[in-house]
């Protein structure tokens, strides 16, 4: 095992999601101590048994996360860590996709965390695409408080001077997190480009991204998307045959906090709201025609 490799700890959390599920299987192929922090230690023990080191917290809860920091673990301290959390219908994405992620990338710096990577999506920063609407509108604006979060995150990382962040944007979710097999992937910024991919390929890019962190000088600050391959352009790779160093490569760093981003995630909002006024407006136009019909 290598010195970069025996020496992290990883934190990961969402784990008990697909993505979350997938990063983990990753860093046990990889021989890389990792903890999972979890609200429901059975959940947990269930799917993961003794394979890690599970600790008890949630990222709404602040002293919850400072408290899973300072626990000890069979490995020694946390050193770096992935968050996969996701909202649904029984969470609040206010609370999970941006004040969560705050919460965490706050104590994670003060803990000394070396390096936080967070999964996030494509689409965020394009309100009026018809995967953002969709999702936005299944999950109460999602994308808006998405997109929040990894603002947030992104401040913390450049106040920082120890703790490098990796942003990172996956396209549509394939599969259940299971299995071995990672297909070839590639690499966009800027928020411009669109596909899916499988959750196992996106837990493999976030471990890769860890191993392709820690011989920077400085802290990284990286936000990109990752999306499958196309097996049919010669110009990318083919299935399994990822080039890992030059992907990372042509990775550049993020220039600071994005500017806009408060007023893209009230372009969200505002799109969500136009398309439930349509729906409803559409709605009573139908039950209007049909009354005057059944007047006639």
């Amino acid at each position: 095992m290598s010195s970069a490799v025996s020496s992290r700890v990883v934190l990961v959390v969402g784990a008990t999601g697909g993505t979350g599920r997938a990063a983990v299987q990753s860093l046990v192929r990889h021989s890389i101590p990792c903890c999972v922090l979890c609200r429901n230690r059975e959940r947990a023990a269930a799917l993961f048994g003794d394979r890690v080191h599970l600790i008890v917290g949630d990222t709404t809860d602040r002293a919850s996360l400072a408290a899973a920091f300072a626990e000890p673990t069979p490995h020694g301290r946390i050193t770096d860590v992935i968050c996969s959390t996701g909202a649904g219908w029984n969470n609040s994405p206010i609370e999970v996709e941006h004040l969560g992620v705050a919460n965490l990338a706050l104590e994670a710096e003060r803990a000394g965390v070396r390096h936080l990577v967070l999964v996030s999506s494509i689409k965020v920063e394009r309100p009026t695409s018809l995967a953002a609407v969709m999702l936005n509108l299944l999950l109460r604006n999602v994308m808006a408080y998405k997109l929040l979060g990894e603002n947030e995150l992104r401040r913390i990382g450049f106040a920082s001077s120890t703790m490098s962040y990796s942003i990172v944007r996956p396209g549509g979710l394939i599969g259940d997190g299971s299995g071995t097999a990672v297909e070839s992937v590639v690499f966009g910024q800027g928020d411009t480009i669109s596909g899916r991919v499988t959750r196992v390929a996106v837990g493999e890019t976030l471990v890769q991204t860890l191993l392709h962190t820690r011989d920077q000088a400085s802290p990284v600050h990286r936000t990109f998307e990752v999306v499958a391959a196309n097996p049919n352009d010669a110009r990318q790779q083919r299935a399994g045959d990822n080039d890992w160093p030059a992907l990372f490569a042509k990775v550049r760093d993020d220039a600071g906090p994005l500017p806009n981003a408060d007023a893209v995630s009230a372009r969200h909002r505002q799109v969500t709201r136009n398309v439930k006024i349509g729906g409803l407006l559409l709605l009573g136009s139908v039950v209007l025609g049909v009354v005057y019909t059944l007047l006639q």
